[in-house]
């Protein structure tokens, strides 16, 4: 049996260095590799390559495409031609783009084809192009006329599409394939680094991942400096480990060509296994080494407060943090760009579980684990699966237990909580304050109202306040920001005494109530 084994291995390592000294590109199976093409989910494997190979084409000709219809008054990939004709505003009120179903419809297509009756879970709104006859005369000239799939007819695009929600139509599916084909909408409009992703889960358990990042050089530990002419595919399989492969793509002063293609043959990845290569700024000069931590942007100041509080609990005075809203974190985890990653959705205060959805991290978590990681949720407890949101999990974390181990992390979310928690109620209180003073605003600013247009200017005035008062997460932002200001929120108003008979002056707000 050992030598077996041997041999397969072997015959690997002569394979990658046939790869390695050819010029030809090499094919998913080579990449992929003899010994895991031999295994229970090699052909799935392979497809998960080919898919993400293909996928790091299909981003960059769509966005070359928008990048076509910009206009020039725009800044980056917005304008009303783009808003027009690319992007659009689904069913739940989340904006997508032709990006988006474009991706749907190309891995739709190869997963019917190589595994027919395997569901498929995304949460886009598939159900989007049958709405929109003009959106779907976009995506599928897109893939007819730039070459993804020449005879692909709208009711093709249809069905593709489609079949990438079959698994919400069953309770409990034993196996399917997660797809995010664009990871996040925010980064692709501003031109940020996104990723998109494929997923297979079986029992319950991700087995085979790929992830495809069209907007960041690829790089290894291994490597002297980062590719200036391509981009990274990462990939992982249960049992496996986590590997990454160089894409070449042909650019032109930054405008894509039209081609790209794998190259060399694929690198593991050990996330203990750090990118170190060159000065680090502020935190080459600090005393002790700090944990670099990814996680998400556009948070509450509270939430990134927490996050502080974290890496000082661990003993990291100034942790360097860096920002990235989709699965792209799992993957700098593991190949050495981070110690730790974590989603911290609504603050440690809050308890409650089901923040997290499942398409957003099942293939950047296998990549992780495989490459070493340790993932857990945000109490300790193992990540369950469940489709469609992670039911039974607070918030997700995964870190390199060579630099900082899992028990250790939950000790410091525990007693960070306890001064979260804290805060949360001198929150809550300062926000019943600031309510009783927007409200009384609102709903008095008519009285000085004395043209039929300012009365009804200050009706919208009081819809659109009440509705602010109504919204949690802003209101929680203005108290925040209240907090932090020494002054008091509409700033400091004359010194009376106290009409309830206390000893003492109070401040009283610049707007009398009376």
């Amino acid at each position: 049996a050992r030598g077996g084994a041997a041999a397969v291995a072997l015959r690997s390592s002569v394979s990658s260095l046939q790869v390695r000294l050819r010029k030809k590109p090499p094919t998913p199976a080579e990449v992929v590799g003899e010994e895991i093409l031999g295994s229970q989910y090699g052909q799935e494997a392979e497809q998960a390559v080919a898919l993400a190979s293909e996928l790091m084409h299909v981003t960059n000709l769509v966005q070359l495409i928008m990048e076509g219809k910009k206009e020039k008054a725009s800044l980056g990939l917005g304008g009303s031609e783009l808003e027009r004709d690319f992007y659009r505003t689904d069913s739940a009120g989340e904006k997508t783009s032709v990006a988006h179903f474009v991706v749907l419809a190309v891995v739709g297509r190869r997963l019917l084809e190589s595994f027919p009756d395997d569901a498929v879970l995304c949460e886009d709104d598939v159900m989007l192009l049958e709405r929109d006859a003009d959106f779907l005369a976009t995506v599928t000239k897109v893939i007819s006329e730039f070459g993804l799939c020449e005879e692909a007819t709208q009711d093709d695009v249809l069905q593709w599409v489609r079949h990438c929600s079959t698994a919400l139509e069953q309770d409990e599916p034993k196996r399917f394939w997660a797809i995010k084909p664009i990871d996040t909408f925010e980064e692709l409009r501003e031109q940020k680094p996104y990723v998109s992703s494929v997923a297979l889960v079986e029992d319950g358990q991700p087995v085979v991942s790929a992830v495809a990042a069209p907007t960041i050089p690829y790089d290894h530990p291994s490597r002297s400096s980062e590719s200036r002419r391509g981009s990274p595919i990462f990939f992982a399989v249960k049992g496996h480990g986590a590997y990454t492969q160089h894409v070449i793509v042909e650019n032109d002063d930054g405008s894509y060509k039209g081609k790209c293609y794998m190259r060399g043959f694929r690198e593991q990845l050990k996330a203990g296994e750090k990118i170190v290569r060159a000065h680090d700024g502020l935190w080459d000069y600090l005393g002790a080494e700090q944990l670099h931590i990814s996680m998400s942007t556009r948070m509450r100041e509270d939430i990134f407060l927490d996050a502080q509080r974290i890496g000082k609990e661990l003993g990291s005075q100034y942790p360097k943090f860096e920002f990235a809203n989709s699965s792209l974190k799992y993957c700098l985890l593991a190949r050495g760009q981070a110690d730790v990653c974590w989603w911290l959705a609504r603050g440690l205060y809050d308890k409650s579980k089901g923040t997290e959805h499942l398409v957003d991290h099942v293939a950047g978590c296998l990549i992780a684990s495989e490459a070493g990681a340790e993932v857990a949720d945000l109490d300790g407890n193992p990540v369950e699966w469940v489709v469609p949101i992670l039911k039974n999990n607070r918030g997700l974390l995964a870190c390199d237990p060579s630099k900082i181990p899992l028990k250790g992390i939950i000790t410091a979310i525990e007693t960070a909580s306890s001064t979260s928690e804290v805060l949360f109620e001198e929150r809550v209180q300062k926000k019943k304050e600031v309510a009783k003073l927007l409200a009384h605003i609102f709903n008095t600013v008519g009285d000085f109202a004395e043209t039929d247009e300012e009365k009804e200017a200050c009706k919208k005035v009081m819809e659109r306040g009440n509705k602010l008062l109504s919204d949690e997460e802003e209101m929680m932002k203005i108290t925040q920001d209240m907090v932090n200001r020494e002054a008091p929120l509409l700033g400091e108003g004359p010194q009376a005494q106290d009409t309830f008979g206390n000893e003492g002056d109070i401040p009283l707000s610049p707007i009398s109530p009376s």
